[in-house]
């Protein structure tokens, strides 16, 4: 409850102190004066003192509860009444204050993800719009701030637009609980600024929760109206992001498998790691494990999927087909509620878990998996990464614990690492693969360069399909896989530099195996003709199987990873 709502919790007190003081002030004066009142008379009397409806025959002295109760009363009645102009005048001025708002960033729904990134906006200097009723911003949210107007409607009235300036507006982000009702809202917003909003740029984010839908949207051309080339013609981008998708991509990049076990040669065994949930957190992780862990090994990751939902996996299967390729994939369906921690025993005992990633989307329910997997007795440490959902929830605030018995706990908060300023504006988690894009693009010769048919990965970044962009992040981040493979853990990853022939050859695989995985997860297949248009690549095949150009295409592209780093750093220095 805020501060707000104990004012008027007060209020309401003091008003029914005030009307039961005066009851009993005028019971004892009637009696004083032998005048017989009944129960509604005493009531229709001390209501009278809100009033200030007192008669002038009743002299002092009073009795003390109704000398009160004639004070209190109207002095109850005036704080309401000043209290309610205020809040009137608040909001009309709100609404004045709106018509000149400039550069603002309207967030077009409020829950719990809208609640923690209007926080981060704020810290980062935003003005802030939130399309919700006032009263609800008030009772739920955790931030107050001068720079944040609420207000109700509907976004997808250009009306409405009109009132919130939205044609002056830096960004509206859409993060509604539902993907369909975000699209919608975004296109609405599209039409609108593309007639009213040329004069500046504007940027549409808009939360799409489940990233096979966004796939199976871009395989029907649901986006083609919306190209990236329409989009800068009309000063108007639209981006879309999938939080569990972000999620997945950062929880691998900061927690990979081969951060705990050593894994840096053909002959080091299989990485066999425990996915515990069944939702699209779960559904995301496993994705990034099938097209992002490819080790030095050489060898498919074995994975066994603890879940509660058969329409997940049947769902996963059959939109991404060849995942089995890439992953050995085991199935352990069971009422995650009453996990069955002896049988996870079991299965770890027969190939021990190099990892144990809790991926519920429950934070009560990953508190229960994590009590149970401590009764285990494990032959050597374990380290578990369990995912939290409530930013503001006991586990992510007061949870410190980092070692239960043999298990080394990581926390990962789903929310504070997606819904931020710099995750959703600054793309800083896209820094390298937009270099990398771009050291791509300057190696073009002109005549590429100024062909009005380019392929679809030779256009400038801000037109690239998600697709191809996320081909060129998978690249980027699967850089530090490549380093530790080598044993080098560091920031600047120096290793990389002094590669032998042996090693070239081995992180050569690695790329080819991670490129092959990215292509056929994206819904490409084998072909003795690549063609783009029909995702048909001749090179999806084993490493061992490409011509010897092709793999000198690899072991370049490995070659050229120290001095594409050095230039990265080179401009960041100039800015």
């Amino acid at each position: 409850m805020n501060k707000r709502n104990y004012a008027w919790l007060i209020t309401g007190v003091l008003g029914l102190c005030s009307f039961a003081l005066g009851v009993h002030g005028f019971e004892i004066l009637f009696e004083t004066m032998k005048q017989d009142r009944n129960t509604y008379d005493l009531w229709f009397s001390s209501l009278g003192l809100f009033g200030m409806d007192f008669p002038d025959s009743f002299k002092s002295p009073l009795p003390v509860t109704l000398e009160i109760a004639r004070w209190l009363s109207p002095l109850v009645v005036l704080y309401t009444a000043i209290i309610t102009a205020i809040t009137v005048l608040h909001n009309q001025f709100g609404l004045f204050v709106l018509r000149f708002k400039n550069k603002h960033i309207i967030v077009s729904a409020f829950n719990m993800q809208a609640d923690y990134l209007i926080k981060d906006l704020i810290n980062n200097k935003h003005k802030v719009v939130v399309i919700v009723d006032p009263k609800e911003f008030k009772n739920k949210s955790t931030t107050s701030n001068r720079r944040i107007t609420c207000i109700e409607g509907d976004i997808q009235s250009n009306s409405f637009l009109k009132k919130i300036v939205a044609h002056k507006s830096n960004a509206i982000v859409f993060i509604n609980e539902s993907d369909d009702r975000n699209l919608v809202e975004t296109y609405a917003a599209y039409e609108y600024l593309k007639s009213k909003g040329k004069d500046r740029k504007h940027l549409l984010l808009t939360h799409v929760a489940n990233d096979l839908k966004m796939a199976e949207l871009e395989d029907i051309q649901f986006f083609k109206n919306y190209s990236a080339q329409n989009m800068n013609v009309n000063n108007c981008q639209i981006r879309t992001f999938s939080s569990k998708e972000r999620a997945a991509r950062v929880l691998f990049n900061e927690f990979s498998p081969d951060n705990y076990i050593n894994i840096s040669s053909p002959e080091d065994p299989q990485m066999h790691i425990a996915l515990i949930g069944s939702g699209m957190l779960a559904q995301s992780v496993l994705l990034r494990f099938a097209r992002m862990g490819h080790y030095a090994n050489l060898k498919k990751m074995n994975i066994t999927l603890f879940h509660e939902d058969k329409k997940m996996v049947t769902r996963l299967e059959r939109n991404v087909k060849p995942i089995r390729q890439f992953v050995d994939l085991n199935l352990n369906q069971e009422d995650l509620d009453i996990f069955d921690w002896e049988e996870f025993e079991q299965i770890y005992k027969k190939h021990p878990f190099s990892a144990v990633y809790i991926l519920c989307e429950d934070d009560s329910l990953s508190t229960n998996i994590l009590n149970k997997l401590a009764k285990i007795d494990f032959s050597e440490k374990l380290n578990v990464i369990m995912s939290l959902v409530e930013p503001n929830g006991i586990l992510t605030k007061w949870y410190d614990v980092k070692y239960l018995n043999r298990l080394i706990i990581h926390k990962f908060n789903v929310i504070e690492k997606v819904f931020t300023h710099e995750s959703l504006f600054n793309e800083k988690l896209d820094e390298l693969a937009k270099f990398i894009h771009s050291d791509y693009l300057n190696n073009l010769d002109e005549k590429t360069k100024n062909n009005p048919n380019k392929r679809p990965t030779q256009y400038p970044w801000d037109e690239l399909s998600n697709e191809n962009k996320n081909a060129n992040r998978e690249q980027a981040d699967h850089i530090a896989i490549k380093a530790r493979a080598i044993g080098d853990s560091s920031e600047t990853l120096e290793g990389l530099r002094n590669l032998s022939d042996e090693q070239i050859e081995i992180l050569s695989e690695m790329e080819h195996n991670r490129w092959w995985a990215n292509k056929a997860l994206s819904g490409h297949v084998y072909g003795p003709k690549k063609d783009d248009s029909k995702k048909i690549h001749c090179d999806m095949i084993s490493y061992a199987e490409l011509s010897e150009e092709t793999k000198e295409y690899d072991r370049n592209t490995i070659r050229n990873i120290p001095e594409l780093l050095k230039r990265k750093k080179e401009q960041e220095e100039i800015k």
